[in-house]
């Protein structure tokens, strides 16, 4: 059946999540979204079959009993409800964007977090606009070896990885600006040591087109563990619920890439010249910070091609392998050895096609979580 819109506004009354609530009417069933104790509701719903149950103990003296197919019609978050209301629209119900700004600004009301900007000290070198960035920002983690479990106490800096929407008027207006945001505590050109931060925030479009490329840094703050994420939203939230959308062979041998680079680095075979790290070599005789890389890619890449995931801190048994070799404790000819073992394997399996991992991302999940992203984000800031 059609139904047409009614009408939507804001009621005062407060709800049990301590903010205001919306509700929007379709068609003459007066079918209502609403904020509820268990979270926002679509009442009486469309897209189901129902009947009319008079009941004169009920609100509105009776009742839409639902016959057939159950659908789903509680949703814990905004992005349940959103996708929900994108099936009426599908289902040729009238649903103006009005609902979904205003269920995006209930949103900010009605599930405020405890997370605050972090905010950032002056000094060290910085690109881009910090205001943007901040402003903008939907999700942050820990990268590098702190999120991967085999940084070495007192040696290794602190590298983190953040997301931001950019605002409206830079998106869909006609200059160009810069869609990356870095700070660091060290100087330009010096190197980041013990205690230093490494800062890399980058805008949504720019993040999202990386990491549908696989690139290994930057799908890490999707699988961070809960205790390495600094900062998160309702928008960073679901990013790294549909992390699964990213995973694909594409991403496999992106990580065999880099594995690659890195174990040629390692044996000094690298065009891009001679390691930077002379102390490494000064105590060991050759660069054990290449040869952890390039194995901790290589068992990474297995991960994915057998698993489909990739567990954060590593697994305790490839994780151990890996200290091992970035403390020196492995000669690097078996060093080698072990990382042409694992990527023999990985390329087996891609070979062979006993990898479950599609060829290419989900392109259309990933799009509809920009497109949704960027509205709400700017419904809620507007």
């Amino acid at each position: 059946m059609q139904a047409a819109f009614l009408c939507m506004r804001r009621l005062s009354k407060p709800s049990t999540k301590g903010g205001s609530m919306s509700y929007a009417r379709f068609g003459e069933g007066d079918v209502y979204v609403f904020m509820s104790n268990v979270g926002l509701e679509c009442c009486g719903c469309w897209l189901q079959d129902r009947e009319w149950v008079e009941d004169e103990t009920a609100f509105f003296r009776g009742y839409f009993r639902s016959i057939g197919e159950i659908v789903e019609t509680t949703f814990d978050s905004t992005w349940g409800m959103i996708a929900h209301l994108d099936r009426h629209r599908a289902a040729g119900h009238h649903v103006p964007r009005g609902v979904d700004a205003d269920l995006w600004r209930d949103d900010a009301e009605n599930f405020p977090r405890n997370e605050h900007k972090r905010s950032l000290p002056h000094g060290g070198t910085e690109y881009g606009d910090r205001e943007v960035a901040l402003s903008g920002e939907i999700l942050r983690t820990v990268v590098g070896s702190g999120v991967h479990g085999i940084a070495i106490e007192g040696t290794d800096d602190h590298d983190e990885l953040g997301i931001y929407v950019e605002p409206e008027h830079w998106v869909l207006g006609p200059l160009q600006h810069r869609d990356d945001f870095v700070w660091r505590t060290q100087a330009e050109g010096a190197r980041s040591t013990h205690g230093d931060t490494d800062l890399v925030m980058y805008a949504l479009a720019k993040y999202l087109r990386l990491a549908i490329k696989g690139n290994p840094t930057v799908l890490l703050p999707l699988f961070a563990p809960e205790d390495s994420v600094l900062y998160s939203t309702p928008f960073g939230d679901e990013l790294r619920r549909i992390r699964s959308a990213f995973l694909s062979q594409q991403a496999i041998e992106r990580f065999l890439g880099y594995a690659q680079s890195q174990h040629e680095r390692m044996l000094g075979a690298s065009k891009r010249g001679v390691p930077n790290r002379p102390e490494l070599i000064a105590k060991h005789g050759w660069d054990v910070k290449y040869g952890s890389h390039a194995l901790r890619l290589a068992y990474q890449g297995l991960e994915l091609a057998s698993d489909s995931t990739l567990t954060l801190p590593m697994p305790a048994e490839s994780r151990e392998r890996v200290l091992a070799v970035k403390r020196g404790e492995v000669p690097r000819d078996e060093v080698s050895a072990g990382i042409s073992s694992l990527t023999s394997k990985v390329r087996m399996l891609l070979d062979e096609g006993r990898t479950v991992l599609p060829q290419r991302p989900d392109l259309d999940r990933i799009t509809r979580y920009a497109v949704e992203t960027q509205r709400g984000f700017w419904a809620m800031n507007r």
